[in-house]
């Protein structure tokens, strides 16, 4: 089944991002709306909206049927669709989850990580299957992060700067065709 990821803070990055995605799938003369479309009529894919600020300026993408439509945002009051609140986890939630996937790290290590990563549910599992599937422990995914965190923590909110310092360090391992497969997503 078809799966895309849109970056969607920014209307204009993701008009080209999505007018990019048409043209991979073969949308003849791609517009927004021949992009939608084409999607109303193909079911079965799953689109991601990810960091959403504009609901009116966002809906023009936003299929009506065929598929399913995820939107993150961070507004609590979205106008459309069933919203769904996801807050930060609790300290011993989060790591509870990273214990789960990392059981050689010190407890100190793995507190000393939740509480960089702010509780975010996103940073957090980014985290966990880094350090799971590399077999990595806590403190050198910790110094991977706080490498990438000197570089971007000029955002202003903590919660993307955090999110894309994960990113960061996932990125850095990634290979060849690995990296072209996300970028396609």
């Amino acid at each position: 089944s078809l799966r895309a990821w849109f970056a969607a803070e920014k209307i204009d990055v993701l008009e080209k991002d999505f007018l990019e995605f048409g043209e991979q799938l073969g949308v003849g003369g791609a517009s927004v709306r021949s992009v939608k479309t084409w999607l109303e009529n193909h079911p079965g894919w799953l689109v991601v909206f990810d960091n959403a600020e504009d609901p009116d300026a966002l809906r023009p993408f936003v299929p009506t049927r065929g598929g399913t439509v995820l939107i993150s945002s961070r507004l609590s009051n979205w106008p459309y669709g069933t919203a769904l609140p996801i807050d930060v986890m609790s300290p011993a939630e989060a790591l509870l989850m990273l214990r789960q996937e990392d059981d050689s790290s010190s407890d100190h290590d793995l507190e000393t990580l939740v509480e960089e990563l702010g509780c975010l549910p996103l940073a957090l599992s980014h985290a966990a299957a880094y350090m799971h599937k590399l077999g990595k422990p806590a403190s050198e995914y910790l110094g991977l992060f706080r490498i990438a965190a000197h570089k971007l923590l000029e955002y202003n909110r903590y919660e993307k700067a955090v999110t894309a310092c994960c990113w960061d360090v996932t990125f850095d391992k990634l290979q060849g065709l690995a990296v072209e497969l996300l970028n396609a997503c």
